[in-house]
């Protein structure tokens, strides 16, 4: 079905796609920790790079459509203020090194996804009955940046209720792809994402209950981390998530164009638990076990994993070792993985009736509840699969998905290929969304890092060892 549905799909709509205009400013190129040393030291000043940042949004937005609401002027005085601090300290050594120590982001553009609430911000969802809803309280995720020195720009675009692969709604309208806009971006962080990969953002924070922020990183180029589960809080994102279970499942993590701010990103965001993450600690390639899966067992319903981005998997892996980490070629069973994704997400109590129907008591779905038993045995069955493989010096790469980007309104010809993303958040194991460049479409393509939980730092440094080799973020129309 996908092979005969799909070059309808391009011939309609893909010869009329843009690509966002290049990028002119040199310094939307440093990375947000470099960005903020040359803040620090007054070789560039804050006011400026918001200034530069708003520019750069104003400049692709409209081709893309990825704010919801702007803070523009408030930003400026953020930033206004941020300078006067500095140029009052420049000459305390001690002062200096406080806020190098205590606000690594000071003066640094943030966006952010709308769930993930900014007080006082948009938080309508995408759905029609709350367009008139404000953030009453800002989530402390958020708060930690912001205490760190990050000045929120904006909030981005979602689906409705953050509920489907591709960023559309009825309120705000379609997010479109910036290497090609008759592309999607995925969901649910779609218009962080966007503006992201279209160099209008430089840090930015998703949130990922089925892949969320994983898969709108693959399709834009980007880097993309769901952390190990509740190393971040959740509390304040909407939709509200209550339910001990789900609230494993979802997290909310850090979206960037440079591997560099990752780590920098996550450990400002988890906050109390960055002590648990360990992310400071050096990781030695030469003991790192590097393991890969190309695709999953073939079902009929499951779309094969196109050619290059088995090849990107390779490659990497085959990099890795030429670094000096340890190789392996075993093959991990993930027989019937839709099926347990399905299965216990519909299960948690939090997901629509629309997806449940009305007849809760006798389905998931399409899965029968008298299967749950069986699915959960067998997600238990994966979950010592990966923690007595993988340990705690271990690897997988391993799809985001199985293609590029797709055209608009496609992705139920690929529903089942959200077993790539969504079995990670059942697990709650982290797993970075990694970068390799671009293939013969312009369009980006790359796969995913995964480690056992509490591991995030191991994903931190395969995907910057790749970005030296691959160059990560490729600019759109460079």
């Amino acid at each position: 079905m996908v092979f005969l549905a799909t070059p309808i799909f391009w011939l309609l709509k893909v010869m009329n796609g843009k690509t966002v205009p290049p990028i002119s400013n040199e310094a939307l190129f440093l990375s947000a920790k470099k960005l903020a040393g040359k803040i620090r030291r007054r070789e560039l000043k804050a006011e400026d790079v918001i200034k530069m940042y708003i520019n750069r949004i104003n400049e692709v937005n409209p081709l893309i459509n990825g704010v919801v609401e702007d803070r523009y002027s408030d930003a400026i005085l953020d930033a206004k203020a941020a300078d006067a601090y500095l140029d009052s300290i420049q000459h305390k050594t001690e002062e200096m090194e406080t806020v190098r120590r205590e606000q690594p982001l000071l003066g640094v553009p943030l966006t952010v996804k709308e769930g993930v609430a900014v007080k006082g911000m948009t938080l309508i969802a995408g759905s029609l009955a709350r367009k008139h809803i404000r953030a009453k309280a800002t989530g402390p995720t958020i708060v930690y940046l912001m205490r760190a020195g990050a000045i929120p720009l904006c909030v981005t675009n979602t689906p409705e209720y953050s509920f489907y692969f591709e960023t559309y709604n009825m309120v705000t309208g379609r997010t479109r792809n910036p290497y090609n806009t008759a592309f999607s971006v995925g969901g649910s962080s779609g218009g962080e994402a966007a503006l992201l990969g279209a160099g209008a953002s430089l840090i930015g924070v998703g949130s990922d209950l089925v892949g969320s922020i994983r898969s709108p990183a693959h399709f834009t180029g980007i880097f993309g981390h769901k952390p190990t589960d509740t190393s971040t809080s959740s509390k304040h994102h909407f939709p509200i998530m209550e339910k001990p279970t789900i609230v494993t499942y979802l997290s909310i993590g850090p979206m960037t164009r440079y591997a560099e701010d990752l780590p920098l990103m996550l450990t400002i965001m988890s906050g109390p638990k960055a002590e648990n993450l360990r992310l400071n600690d050096p990781v030695d390639l030469k003991t790192l076990h590097v393991y890969y899966l190309e695709e999953f067992e073939p079902t009929l319903t499951l779309t094969p994993v196109e050619s290059d981005i088995k090849n990107c998997i390779k490659k990497a892996a085959k990099y890795l070792q030429s670094c000096g980490a340890i190789l392996h070629e075993e093959k991990f069973p993930m027989a019937n993985t839709l099926e347990v994704v399905l299965s216990l997400m519909l299960t948690t109590g939090e997901i629509p009736h629309i997806v449940n129907g009305d007849n809760q008591n006798d389905k998931l779905g399409f899965v029968p509840l008298s299967k749950k038993p069986y699915y959960t045995a067998k997600l238990e069955q994966i979950r010592m699969n990966f923690l007595t493989t993988l340990k705690d010096n271990g690897v997988l790469l391993m799809p985001v998905f199985p293609s590029c980007a797709f055209v608009h309104n496609s992705f139920f010809l690929r529903t089942s290929s959200i077993m790539y993303v969504g079995i990670m958040n059942i697990l709650g194991f982290p797993a970075t969304s990694i970068p390799m460049g671009l293939n013969n479409k312009k369009l980006p393509i790359g796969f995913q890092v995964i480690a056992t939980p509490w591991n995030d730092r191991l994903c931190f440094a395969v995907a910057q060892q790749l970005e030296k080799r691959f160059k990560g973020w490729t600019p759109p129309n460079s």
